[in-house]
């Protein structure tokens, strides 16, 4: 079986904060493990402030853990060399969430394509002109359209143009950080098939980072579901969006849109708001949200324990113990 292309390990990252005058440690990712397999979609999955953005810039390199390592190929990215380095940077490439802000409106259309292709030893001119023109019409726009700017298209083309310039140095993964959660539904589906299409035809592997369940389980093959920076379940996308064990993957199933509105609803909506990552909760990080949690939950933190499809979800009422 062909090794993950992207890993990570025990991956950590804490941020010192001074909060009322006093300095305090902010766990925004913690002991975080996650494979992404050629060609494959993982996505990564939850509220605001869980930790997708920061897990995220450190995919990428652009932030430095604090504990564990991100494997490319296997070999930890903290020991690569400026060349090796460079190399990632073409082979890992990023769409954000928001192209007013991810596309130079000084530049056109052809130059910000253009612009991860000019590292690239032995390419012509001539042939990054054809890269640009062929990237653009893969996105469903004109190989003329490199001759204008950003501002003269509207978001959903914007974005397109960002997924061109994503893949114009044919990498092997791409990032994508909430790439449609600015746009309306019908430009979301145009932007998900775009980048459906795009991985048969590359082989590319996919991070999809997103809060919407629905979403996520139209684009993965896995997920993985974090919560106060931390995986709280995994498995397969499907068994996820169908039949998920963990409470708060529960809650982000209910809250998505139903395929069928007719269905019964899930009723474990979480309580009370999320707590502050500068002060977690003892035990479970979800108890003082779950409708479900016991005395056990307040004191001791789950492990990780196997789910009835494969998967594995931190709560305590998976341990066999509990449940005897």
């Amino acid at each position: 079986m062909t090794g993950a292309i992207l890993s990570a390990r025990n991956l950590g990252r804490v941020f010192s904060v001074r909060q009322r005058g006093r300095k305090q440690d902010l766990h925004a990712v913690s002991d975080l493990d996650m494979d992404l397999m050629p060609g494959k979609t993982l996505g990564v999955v939850g509220e605001s402030g869980c930790g997708k953005t920061t897990l995220n810039r450190m995919l990428l390199l652009l932030d430095t853990p604090t504990t564990g390592a991100v494997l490319f190929n296997g070999a930890d990215c903290a020991d690569l060399t400026p060349e090796a380095r460079q190399e990632f940077r073409r082979a890992v490439q990023p769409v954000f969430q928001n192209p007013f802000s991810s596309l130079d409106p000084r530049m056109r259309v052809g130059q910000i394509i253009a612009e991860p292709l000019s590292t690239i030893p032995g390419m012509t001119r001539q042939a990054i002109a054809l890269r640009v023109g062929e990237v653009l019409e893969a996105v469903g726009l004109k190989a003329t359209d490199a001759r204008r700017f950003p501002n003269e298209f509207s978001g959903g083309q914007r974005q397109r143009i960002a997924i061109a310039r994503a893949i114009a140095s044919k990498p092997k993964v791409l990032m994508l950080d909430e790439p449609v959660s600015s746009q309306d539904i019908s430009i979301r589906a145009q932007i998900l098939n775009i980048l459906k299409d795009l991985q048969d035809e590359y082989g590319l592997g996919c991070i999809f980072i997103s809060h919407d369940l629905a979403t996520v389980r139209f684009m993965a093959d896995d997920v993985i579901v974090m919560y106060l920076g931390r995986v709280v379940e995994r498995g397969t996308a499907r068994a996820i969006c169908t039949s998920p064990s963990h409470p708060y993957t529960k809650a982000l199933l209910a809250a998505a849109l139903p395929p069928d509105p007719d269905a019964p609803q899930a009723e474990l909506p979480p309580q009370g708001e999320i707590p502050s990552p500068l002060d977690p909760p003892p035990g479970c990080p979800y108890h003082t949200r779950c409708p479900l949690r016991f005395d056990r939950c307040d004191k001791e933190r789950p492990a990780m324990h196997p789910t009835p499809h494969g998967g594995a979800a931190a709560c305590h009422l998976l341990d066999p113990e509990n449940r005897a």
